[in-house]
């Protein structure tokens, strides 16, 4: 009897163990991996005894090549929950590269702390560049200051010879309009006016003419011929179309002499010699 009793309590003992495995373990707390590499999450996991992982691309619809090159922004079910091992984590991914990135990782995350830094590596870099390129522009400046005034001291004596023939050729077209000159007066005094503009050209492109002033000394020459121009307009300043030939060459010459004022003035700059203007 004692023999049958002993054999009827491991068989009920087998049964309860076989009952007890075939229930499954207990569910177990699920690991913090949200925030940190998606490498490392697997790993964390495969530690705490899971070993289905779900990794779903939460920006597009990409597939991890290098798990090291991917985070994890969220985890299914989170942090403390508690379930069976055999079940599957979902891990959301993204990549630190990503747009948005910043948003979406934990705050405690170690990977937004690397781009938080990278960040401010990258801000720092930008302010060290801006500190010399200011720096830069403040010496260009103070040489293109210095190379305005030595131009200016040698072009200053031909520019003011210029405006004196400027200011002729107009008082020469109120001569042509109270007919006190001819066409062919017209004709001798504009070749003469361009060899007077010509030699003033010449001197502002010949006496080390500074880069940042060229587009100055270009306006000037384009505005010589429209002086030019506005001696031809008198060549039919007689007759019946003097009135109109008259008009038009007073409107050519203002329109050319603001053009010239503000090359002048550009040349000028900072020279603190007054601009001889029209």
């Amino acid at each position: 009897m004692p023999t049958k009793r002993t054999t009827t309590a491991l068989i009920s003992g087998f049964a309860i163990s076989f009952a007890l495995v075939a229930c499954g373990s207990d569910p177990v707390e699920v690991p913090k991996v949200a925030g940190i590499r998606l490498d490392d999450a697997h790993n964390v996991l495969k530690d705490a005894g899971f070993k289905e992982f779900e990794d779903i691309d939460a920006i597009s619809d990409r597939q991890p090549l290098m798990d090291a090159n991917w985070v994890v922004v969220e985890q299914i079910p989170p942090a403390g929950d508690r379930m069976d091992q055999k079940d599957s984590v979902t891990l959301k991914i993204a990549k630190p590269e990503d747009e948005g990135i910043r948003e979406i990782l934990p705050q405690d995350s170690p990977v937004l702390a690397e781009i938080r830094e990278r960040d401010a590596a990258a801000e720092r870099r930008k302010a060290e560049d801006d500190r010399k390129a200011a720096e830069k522009e403040r010496k260009d400046a103070a040489q293109r200051l210095a190379d305005s005034k030595s131009y200016v001291g040698k072009v200053d004596p031909a520019t003011r010879l210029a405006k004196a023939a400027i200011d002729e050729a107009l008082v020469f077209g109120e001569d042509v309009s109270a007919g006190r000159a001819s066409v062919l007066d017209i004709v001798s005094y504009k070749q003469a006016f361009k060899r007077t503009m010509d030699s003033y050209i010449a001197i502002l492109e010949g006496r080390d003419l500074p880069d940042h002033l060229e587009g100055a000394v270009s306006d000037i020459n384009e505005s010589v011929d429209g002086f030019g121009y506005y001696l031809e307009t008198l060549y039919t300043a007689a007759g019946s179309t003097a009135e109109s030939s008259i008009a038009r060459s007073r409107i050519v010459y203002a329109e050319h002499k603001s053009s010239y004022n503000d090359a002048v003035e550009k040349i000028y700059e900072g020279s603190s010699v007054a601009p001889p203007l029209l």
